[in-house]
């Protein structure tokens, strides 16, 4: 990595994430978006079933015989008992209603232990709408913030950064059938958050570097430069950091996967796009603009 040219070597490194981007796409359109109860509507069953006296992975066996698109947890003080979301179907109450009587059966308890909870989907587009606004005005005050300190093309790189990232996300999220739901949202807001930093990282030492070198040494070398003293930093970074979310996803209960292997598969695609997609791409669009001034 020490001799690698990360700037010459653009075309090469771009091949794996549009790649990736283009079956990302294909996979929409052939298996579709896993959306969560949150989004599409659908009802929320709690069962109190009692400390230590169910596996959770038990429960998820009797949901499965009826349906694959829900989420089970534990749920209460002690793991007294079980969240169990279902997605809005065409038959949500009879397969609802065939749950709550196996569940009854199998661990003996009465009408009394459960509640259940209807969600709309006019909550979820609520959500869904406060999520995009969140993220909109994230993009913006990142842009401006980067503009001011950096320059506009490290703004834009930054973004475009953020946007490789965040679809990465959507593919492997199609891919492992990952419910689109409010810890996911929770997760991709995070990423925005955390993919930003090695970037800039890396700007930073561009910008320190071209005062330092002499006028002689190319955009290209400058970056190659940066990237190199800075990878360390990011290769410890994202170490340490995806440690505890293989930790968390291992030992985590469900709800707590569902939130860290997006975080996971952002991390690394955040790795990425800082080392090897930014400072190409950023020298890129210098050059564009040198070659725009010489043809004024």
């Amino acid at each position: 990595m020490r001799n690698f040219d990360f700037c010459g070597k653009w075309k090469q490194i771009f091949i794996l994430p549009v790649a990736l981007i283009i079956a990302g796409i294909v996979l929409f359109f052939v298996m579709g978006l896993n959306i969560g109860v949150d989004f599409s509507g659908g009802s929320l069953i709690y069962a109190e079933i009692g400390s230590g006296k169910f596996e959770v992975d038990d429960i998820r066996s009797i949901v499965g015989e009826y349906t694959s698109n829900a989420v089970v947890s534990y749920s209460g003080d002690n793991n007294m008992g079980v969240d169990i979301r279902l997605g809005g179907t065409d038959d949500a109450n009879e397969i609802q209603d065939k749950i709550i009587a196996d569940l009854k059966e199998k661990y003996e308890i009465g009408d009394d232990k459960f509640d259940v909870e209807y969600v709309g989907p006019t909550i979820g587009k609520s959500l869904l709408i406060n999520a995009s606004l969140a993220l909109a005005i994230a993009f913006v005050l990142m842009l401006a913030y980067i503009w001011f300190r950096f320059e506009l093309a490290s703004g834009v790189v930054a973004l475009i950064g953020i946007v490789h990232d965040v679809l990465i996300m959507f593919v492997f999220t199609i891919l492992f059938r990952i419910q689109i739901n409010t810890p996911f949202i929770a997760a991709l807001l995070t990423i925005v958050g955390y993919s930003i930093n090695n970037t800039i990282i890396i700007f930073d030492r561009i910008r320190s570097n071209r005062q330092k070198m002499s006028g002689d040494v190319s955009l290209n070398e400058i970056v190659n430069t940066s990237i190199r003293e800075t990878l360390n930093r990011s290769v410890n970074t994202t170490i340490t950091t995806l440690i505890a979310l293989v930790v968390l996803f291992v030992l985590g209960v469900e709800s707590i996967k569902t939130f860290t292997l997006p975080i996971i598969i952002g991390v690394i695609a955040g790795f990425f796009s800082s080392v090897f997609i930014a400072g190409p791409l950023w020298v890129l669009m210098n050059k564009k603009d040198k070659a725009k001034a010489v043809k004024l």
